[in-house]
């Protein structure tokens, strides 16, 4: 397969589709605009899903980021799920809900962190 790859550099022009049902924007690459994207509020998730898991399967080690990106969520929680061995993270955002799976443990490992979490910045005098 001789495909021709370009470095992504960013993406601009996001819009709101005209029937407020989407959104678009524009990807750009080291050597200029590649494509004008849109998705549909209910496809976004499952492309940001898409980009997750070929992530999880290509690099499954986690890797510590340099330059982390701050999401703002308006809230969280959990849910059930049909397999009852699994539940799944709920985050809410802006226009979507993004769902992550966890096994039992990991439900109680997490609450365990956050609780720990939670108690190290109130130390620190930092508010919750």
């Amino acid at each position: 397969m001789d495909e021709i790859e370009q470095r992504v550099s960013g993406i601009d022009q996001a819009t709101l589709t005209k029937d407020g049902q989407g959104i678009a924007f524009r990807l750009l690459t080291d050597q200029g605009p590649l494509a004008r994207l849109k998705f549909s509020l209910d496809e976004l998730p499952e492309f940001i899903a898409f980009l997750c898991q070929v992530m999880a399967e290509l690099h499954p080690e986690p890797r510590p980021t340099t330059a982390p990106t701050t999401i703002w969520p308006i809230g969280a929680g959990l849910a059930s799920t049909a397999d009852p061995a699994v539940s799944q993270l709920v985050v809410r955002l802006a226009g979507m809900d993004l769902g992550f799976a966890l096994s039992s443990t990991q439900v109680a490992a997490l609450g365990d962190d956050f609780a720990r979490a939670a108690k190290l910045l109130s130390a620190t005098g930092r508010p919750q």
